[in-house]
């Protein structure tokens, strides 16, 4: 009461020129409270066989997770997701991490939490036919993979060298043409499902795709992912995004096409300044996520409400601090935790992080992307809260 007594009486011009600053409309759009896609309840979970069991689609295809059924995959499961949210579709498709301790307890807390029935799919190829007997998928888009030396998530390279991002276009027009996204190398395999071949993407680049090829794609968000990885292609067709990658000027015109203050989902190559700045500038913001699977069943999971509250444990008391000159304070906290993928992944299992034998035996400051978890993955956010001691204490990124 004293503060807000003295200040006006101080500085009453500054004090009224906040007022009015405070009472003016905003001048730009504000983001929405829920940024992320949402996703509705289902009635069915399916679950594919552990990713690393997936096959070798032709002799130089790694499998697993990494390998060309992976990338088909994340497009079938983009398409199911997008019937659940577009059409009442009442099965998500859950690629399974069963050895990855984190994701097996994020698929049974998603089972779990939303009352979903596990459906066991072990034959991916099975999975397809079945879903293209039932009309969900129409055919395929074939693509080439960017099979240069350049390691995920580097920047891509310069004009001249080997880069091909025509499975960025494939995942683009996947959800408008109802299409799964094939290699070059794995097409035999799915012309003998009976598959057509909807598109060629092979010619096509990310230029073309804003050549007026975009209009079935959102701007409400985009995103950013390497042509290398699989990770978030589901999320990507299941929300009908645009798919671009690289700091340059096709980059550039994609963020300009969006809407004001549009999330970025997934993350970009190379320069960590120049990606982020680029972003900026266009006035969007980045969630770091481009390493998730799995995110359109985690987000249908609303968020727990008898949870306990988030730091309950562990309230400061400013006012109970002693303040006299000789008193000295110092907070421990783990600053870069506003990775999306990092509490989905390692984060809760890992023994340098909340696993570590010395948490909980003095206070540690967390930083968490509670709000994106909240959107996308409340199983995750409700084992951060029900797993915290009164030593713990999160903070937003």
């Amino acid at each position: 009461m004293v503060l807000q007594r003295t200040i006006p009486a101080l500085f009453p011009a500054l004090f009224t020129a906040i007022l009015v600053l405070g009472a003016a409309p905003p001048l730009h759009a504000q983001p929405p409270a829920h940024y992320w896609p949402e996703f509705p309840p289902a009635a069915r979970m399916v679950v594919t066989a552990d990713v690393d069991n997936l096959p070798k689609l032709f002799p130089e295809d790694p499998g697993g997770g990494f390998g060309a059924m992976m990338f088909t995959l994340q497009s079938l499961a983009g398409l199911m997701a997008l019937e659940v949210r577009e059409r009442n579709g009442d099965a998500y498709l859950w690629i399974d991490m069963d050895k990855n301790e984190s994701w097996a307890r994020w698929r049974d807390e998603t089972l779990r939490l939303s009352g979903m029935a596990r459906v066991d799919a072990p034959d991916p190829m099975a999975l397809i036919r079945e879903q293209a007997e039932r009309g969900l998928v129409r055919g395929y888009i074939l693509y080439r993979a960017d099979t240069g030396e350049r390691g995920m998530y580097e920047a891509p390279p310069g004009k001249g060298d080997e880069y091909n991002c025509s499975v960025n276009v494939a995942t683009s027009l996947a959800a408008e043409l109802g299409a799964v996204i094939v290699d070059e190398r794995a097409e035999s395999a799915f012309t003998a499902l009976g598959l057509p071949r909807l598109k060629d993407a092979r010619p096509l680049d990310e230029a073309w795709l804003l050549q007026g090829n975009d209009l079935s794609c959102s701007r409400s968000w985009i995103h950013l992912l390497d042509p290398k990885a699989p990770h978030m292609r589901d999320h990507a067709i299941a929300s009908r995004s645009l798919c671009v990658f690289g700091v340059n000027d096709v980059t550039e015109r994609a963020l300009r096409r969006l809407d004001l203050n549009a999330p970025v989902f997934g993350w970009n190559g190379g320069d960590e300044y120049k990606a982020t700045s680029q972003l900026s500038r266009t006035g969007h913001y980045n969630t770091a996520s481009n390493w998730i699977f799995n995110l359109p069943p985690l987000a249908s999971v609303p968020p727990v409400e008898d949870a306990p509250e988030l730091n309950h444990h562990s309230r400061p008391e400013p006012l109970a601090l002693d303040w006299d000159t000789e008193s000295h304070f110092t907070a421990f906290v783990m600053s870069d935790g506003d990775n999306v993928q990092w509490s989905l992944g390692n984060f809760f299992d890992h023994r340098d992080y909340w696993r570590a034998p010395s948490r909980t035996t003095f206070p540690m400051g967390w930083t968490a992307p509670v709000f994106d978890l909240d959107q996308t993955a409340a199983p995750a956010l409700a084992w951060l809260k029900r797993t915290a001691s009164p030593n713990d204490y999160t903070l937003s990124f």
